[in-house]
């Protein structure tokens, strides 16, 4: 009822369902002096929620022989999880705590950033990875896949911004959820109702216009 669209492929040879809610919002919406934004959010998005903290939610996942994650690529943000078509029920009470009551902890953004810029430092010493992006920041510039994270852009990414970064892009208004396996159009649309009816749909994201540039030949 709130706009979200479903895509559904049953198939009932195993009891197991799998879903995929794709957000339009990816890392390129990060904000300018930000790279990096989106990516820790959705990273953080499943660490823990206002009743779960990470070892409950650990523990309940593998109690329910479910899966779980939450990730941003460069086009979008996506979570996914996959269950036993009879823990089905609980399974979406989980995703819907993690989507709708995730806790930004500052300990926890503290610790992932170490890694992130720990991550960068390797990244560093590896001719590869140097020229990788050498060449994404000629082919694109100041946009899209020439806008990489950097140690800076990690400082400057507070708790409070990834509740913003997710309170403005993943709502259902931006999003589509594919669900494939062991259910039906009428079990499970009448369950996302119960658990997502009244999220609110906000305005969707629209991605900028990129012209890459066209490297200059070498003599």
């Amino acid at each position: 009822s709130n706009g979200l669209l479903v895509r559904l492929v049953e198939d009932h040879e195993v009891p197991l369902v799998w879903l995929r809610l794709e957000f339009g919002a990816g890392a390129w919406a990060d904000p300018p002096g930000q790279e990096g934004l989106a990516a820790v959010t959705m990273d953080m998005l499943d660490r823990r929620t206002q009743t779960l903290d990470e070892r409950t939610l650990s523990k309940k996942k593998r109690r329910l022989a479910c899966t779980l994650s939450t990730y941003a690529h460069r086009n979008g943000s996506t979570l996914s999880a996959s269950s036993l078509s009879s823990n089905l029920d609980e399974t979406l009470d989980l995703v819907t705590e993690v989507l709708r009551q995730p806790t930004f902890h500052a300990g926890d953004l503290r610790g992932d950033l170490k890694g992130r810029t720990l991550g960068l430092e390797k990244e560093s010493l590896q001719p590869s990875s140097l020229c990788r992006r050498a060449l994404l920041r000629v082919l694109y510039g100041d946009v899209y896949r020439g806008r990489t994270p950097s140690e800076e852009s990690y400082s400057r990414i507070p708790a409070s911004d990834l509740r913003a970064w997710a309170n403005r892009h993943l709502h259902p208004g931006d999003a589509i959820l594919m669900v494939g396996g062991d259910t039906s159009m009428e079990q499970i649309v009448p369950m996302l109702e119960e658990r997502l009816g009244d999220w609110e749909a906000g305005a969707k994201t629209i991605p900028p216009r990129i012209t890459p540039t066209q490297p200059v030949p070498m003599a």
